[in-house]
């Protein structure tokens, strides 16, 4: 009897570990691939792409002339009614949205004119972005200076809504993440910021910016 009592203890102690293992693997593979899952749902938009002939673009030579490579850091998103502060990356694939919030490569830049579309992970750079009010400040702060923007609308739509992200003749910031914020699989609906410009960086200091980049560039060339 004590014998076998031994050794019920002991298959209990030595299960233990393997369920704890077991249980650790099940949450990183569900974390996992809610977190893929994500990435594809939040890139699964069509834009027409992005070129420096953009509206808006001629009026603002200074404003990223050409096209950031995939994964550059353009800069960082605040908002600080919700605690946001994450850096803000060129292009919207998974690799690259683990590296914060990223930016459609088929939207114009900051300051281009047309709709701006920032898109971030619910349960990551974007948790908080469901506590947003309309009237908030949202400010992008980027080489170039801050550009600074309101919110006006907030809203929750299905993920097959073809309105979701769309050109815009006139300047704003869209902001989206999947919804519900609390979800295991593929979230059904999005949820979708917008908002309107209040201030950008003035055309003198782009220009500053814009010369010291090109005097950066010339001073490498003749290092070289």
């Amino acid at each position: 009897m004590v014998r076998w009592a031994r050794k019920l203890l002991m298959i209990g102690l030595l299960g233990i570990p393997i369920v704890v293992v077991a249980a650790g693997v099940g949450v990183t593979v569900t974390f996992g691939w809610s977190f893929l899952q994500q990435t594809v749902l939040l890139a699964d938009t069509a834009l027409v792409p992005y070129k420096p002939t953009h509206i808006g673009y001629r009026k603002l030579p200074g404003y990223w002339p050409t096209l950031p490579e995939p994964g550059t850091k353009l800069g960082t998103i605040l908002i600080p009614a919700v605690h946001i502060n994450a850096p803000v990356v060129q292009g919207t694939t998974w690799n690259i949205l683990a590296l914060g919030v990223g930016h459609y490569a088929g939207s114009p830049l900051p300051g281009q004119g047309g709709n701006v579309v920032f898109s971030g992970h619910r349960d990551t750079v974007f948790t908080n972005l469901q506590y947003v009010k309309v009237g908030d400040s949202v400010t992008f702060d980027s080489p170039y200076g801050p550009f600074v923007y309101r919110v006006t609308s907030i809203k929750i739509v299905p993920k097959t809504d073809p309105n979701i992200v769309v050109p815009s003749q006139n300047p704003e910031l869209t902001l989206t993440s999947c919804y519900p914020f609390v979800y295991i699989g593929f979230a059904p609906d999005r949820f979708i910021v917008r908002a309107t410009p209040v201030s950008e960086p003035s055309p003198s200091v782009v220009s500053q910016y814009s010369r010291s980049k090109r005097g950066k560039t010339r001073h490498v060339a003749e290092s070289g």
